[in-house]
């Protein structure tokens, strides 16, 4: 009984939270546009860059420039959705302090951690609806196609987010007790470019790293059709194992920093 209220309690969590994110959403719509074109012109400018490489609009592209244009499309995909993903969970934990609710959240039967977990799956469903919007942008410009599996892609793309997630525990939990944490978004975001474009050809620890080897399976998918049954199983255990153990490592973070600031007393001061 207690497991199906505690099921009922997560669903009627996630209804609320969904309908918050929603009304945030559409409340800020114009920040919302805002945030698109500014994606979608700094995916222009990468485009222009590698058309004039290859010889311009006009001119014959150099051999392989389609298939590195597939993959920056891919890339660019995988970098907005990474960067979401951790950006949204310090965000949320910023503005909580903010507002001076952070501690109130805190006080949840669910405990924060659970309440950021549905906040992240949540985000995550908004955040796929704005990349695939970036996607179609961005395919309509470079005139390319992409193989779209959902039964391969779907899977690969939560190994990135689940990855990204993990990151955003981290950026969380240093959020609770340093409170504004954004000067490390902009080391990251230049980190996720390497992490996301890094070459597993050089050396086989780079698929060690966060988000190298899920994106690189990613990348093949969408741009070579490769199915997930086709893809090597060794490759596949090891960006699920890599992902879950930076989510775990994420989550200890932030415990270790939640428990600090109680300690201190620093959870409600902004």
């Amino acid at each position: 009984m207690s497991a199906a209220r505690g099921a009922e309690g997560l669903w009627i969590l996630a209804r609320a939270l969904w309908h918050r994110s929603a009304v945030m959403f559409l409340r800020y719509a114009f920040n919302t546009l805002g945030l698109l074109v500014s994606l979608y012109l700094v995916f222009l400018v990468f485009f222009l860059g590698a058309n004039y490489v290859g010889g311009g609009f006009a001119g014959s592209p150099v051999p392989g420039l389609g298939r590195t244009l597939d993959q920056l499309v891919v890339g660019f995909f995988l970098w907005f959705l990474a960067l979401a993903a951790y950006q949204d969970l310090a965000d949320k934990v910023m503005q909580e302090a903010q507002w001076g609710t952070l501690e109130q959240v805190m006080m949840t039967p669910f405990g924060f951690r659970w309440v950021s977990l549905v906040t992240v799956l949540v985000d995550t469903v908004l955040n796929f609806a704005i990349a695939a919007v970036i996607l179609a942008a961005m395919l309509l410009t470079s005139g390319r196609t992409l193989h779209v599996d959902l039964a391969t892609v779907v899977p690969l793309l939560l190994l990135v987010v689940g990855t990204s997630v993990g990151l955003g525990f981290g950026l969380a939990g240093l959020a609770l007790i340093y409170k504004r944490v954004q000067a490390l978004y902009q080391v990251l975001q230049f980190l996720l470019i390497f992490l996301i474009a890094a070459p597993l050809d050089a050396s086989p620890l780079l698929g060690l790293l966060p988000l190298t080897l899920p994106a690189h399976l990613t990348i093949d998918a969408m741009t070579q059709g490769t199915r997930l049954w086709q893809m090597p199983v060794r490759e596949l255990a090891l960006a699920s194992v890599v992902s879950a153990a930076y989510l775990a490592l994420g989550l200890l973070v932030f415990g270790r920093m939640e428990r600090a600031a109680r300690a201190t007393g620093n959870l409600a001061h902004y």
